[in-house]
């Protein structure tokens, strides 16, 4: 689940970028923030952190042939850095990168079932932007041994269905 919807977000920020750019390429890949070997100039998006909300209880996800489609809900908030991994020579590069990051991270907010062939488990996504300190980031590097890099954080927030197989009958009116 939580890999498929990292993956969904890249596929959709590199279309994006894709777009921007007249390309077909991978902008931003997933990997981790500590990788010193990154072959060439690349955006990397990196999982930095999950928490777990679960005390949405029961939702209903439609009705058919007198059944309600319920099961238990939960919220995971995933943070993932998006960083910039350029050459000294390619830094103004790097940063237009993120520029189209933060342009892409706008328009596309939010993603349901509705709108988007979301992972199989997940209901909804949606980006936000979370701003860090200047303390926490310095930290955030060091903790990875690399040196800094241009980036940004956002929280992915999930809407996961617990168990998308389990079939209630609906109560009799």
């Amino acid at each position: 689940m939580i890999a498929g919807a990292l993956t969904f977000i890249t596929d959709r920020l590199n279309k994006h970028l894709n777009a921007l750019d007249g390309t077909n390429s991978n902008g931003i890949v997933l990997g981790d923030l500590g990788n010193t070997n990154i072959d060439g100039n690349q955006l990397i998006l990196s999982l930095i952190n999950i928490t777990e909300e679960n005390n949405l209880g029961k939702i209903s996800l439609g009705r058919k042939s007198g059944f309600e489609f319920a099961d238990q809900t939960f919220v995971l908030e995933l943070d993932v850095l998006i960083s910039a991994h350029y050459s000294t020579n390619n830094y103004l590069e790097g940063i237009e990168a993120i520029d189209c990051i933060l342009q892409a991270a706008r328009s596309n907010v939010s993603f349901s079932q509705a709108d988007s062939e979301l992972p199989k488990g997940v209901e909804k996504i949606t980006l936000e932007r979370v701003n860090i300190d200047s303390d926490k980031i310095i930290q955030l590097w060091q903790a990875a041994n690399t040196s800094h890099k241009p980036s940004l954080l956002y929280r992915v927030r999930m809407v996961c269905y617990a168990n998308t197989d389990r079939v209630t009958p609906l109560p009799s009116l």
